[in-house]
């Protein structure tokens, strides 16, 4: 487990510490304050320095180079990583954990060297001349104390219209899902799902979803038009598709089959209470704190709700962290929420969001 985080020059951040993380963790904040970056970091250095993170959908959130073809391409897709676009200074992520030490992943940008030979003369000799390449190469070096003298490192250069990755197979650090609002994850879930009934776990999300539809008597997994959906069975003449059963319905499900399938490891959630009503959000926790439990997963997801944080606090008590971002010109602070602290800041209303 996750007990400290440092982040330096990465999106937003200048320089961000927390500490005393716990098994779950709720992160608040204004918008634009860094609470999706916070994720993304910790996306990047859970997967033990595997460039291939960098090309998740999560990270570039749709700047990809091939979508912007031509010299400086690559450029547009990377620099929104480095804090104030300077990418003249490394990307440092580092963190403390219970199994793997001080995990640490630095990122750079650089350009790289190419050399072109010329034709060789009458007298057999040939000359080099070595170029500045148009286009910048993003650079992960990784090292842990399963690491350490060693080290991982992996490029990703970009190619005419294709990437070219560098790197020798690596092991993700720990098994990590990221679950984001807004975006279609039936697919996912569905294939989820599939390996939780495979290992007799399947009632789990019974039980989860049974908070919003008592009626609710089994799931079912069916392939339409290709593409594996799930499907509920309410008590009707026929199944329903889970997408059709309402935002909350598929919130819940998403967010148990993500718990599920990082055992062992790490959950990052974005906006955890979308989609859910505040009457709800209770029980909520409570069967999201069971099945992280079960599965020995923990648990860093972001809110913007007091309801949500007052919820938590009242499933999980001291089981739960509340950290605070606050940002004071380039630089952010985090403030640290205890049980104690946590019980008193919300009995006085005070703003924690």
């Amino acid at each position: 487990m996750l007990t400290e985080l440092n982040i330096g020059h990465f999106r937003v951040f200048h320089q961000l510490q927390m500490k005393r993380l716990a098994r779950i963790n709720l992160i608040a904040g204004n918008h634009s304050v860094g609470k999706t970056s916070l994720l993304e970091a910790l996306f990047l250095l859970s997967g033990a320095g595997n460039i291939r993170m960098a090309l998740n959908n999560h990270v570039t959130r749709g700047l990809k180079p091939h979508t912007h073809p031509g010299a400086g391409s690559a450029e547009i897709a990377w620099l929104p990583l480095f804090f104030g676009l300077d990418s003249s200074r490394l990307i440092e992520i580092r963190g403390k954990h219970t199994q793997f030490g001080q995990p640490t992943l630095k990122i750079r940008l650089q350009r790289p060297q190419i050399a072109h030979l010329s034709p060789a003369g009458a007298n057999g000799d040939q000359s080099m001349v070595t170029n500045q390449a148009d286009d910048h190469v993003l650079v992960f070096a990784y090292h842990d104390q399963c690491h350490q003298g060693k080290g991982i490192e992996g490029q990703i250069l970009f190619q005419g219209m294709q990437y070219e990755i560098r790197q020798d197979p690596t092991e993700i650090l720990f098994p990590t899902a990221i679950w984001l609002p807004n975006m279609d994850h039936a697919r996912d879930d569905a294939m989820r799902l599939s390996e939780l009934r495979r290992n007799k776990g399947g009632q789990v999300l019974v039980d989860a979803l049974r908070i919003i539809e008592p009626e609710l008597q089994s799931i079912e997994i069916n392939t339409v038009s290709g593409h594996p959906m799930i499907w509920c069975d309410v008590g009707l003449s026929k199944l329903m598709p889970l997408s059709s059963m309402g935002r909350g319905m598929a919130h819940i499900a998403g967010l148990v089959l993500a718990i599920a399938s990082a055992s062992g490891g790490l959950v990052l959630i974005d906006e955890i209470e979308n989609g859910l009503h505040h009457s709800i959000l209770p029980e909520v926790w409570e069967i999201l704190a069971q099945v992280a439990e079960k599965c020995h997963v923990q648990i860093i997801a972001t809110t913007q709700s007091v309801e949500c944080i007052a919820a938590a606090h009242q499933a999980l008590e001291d089981e739960l962290r509340l950290f605070r971002l606050e940002v004071h010109g380039t630089e952010h602070r985090c403030l640290t929420y205890e049980d104690e602290v946590l019980d008193v800041a919300i009995r006085h209303e005070l703003e924690i969001r």
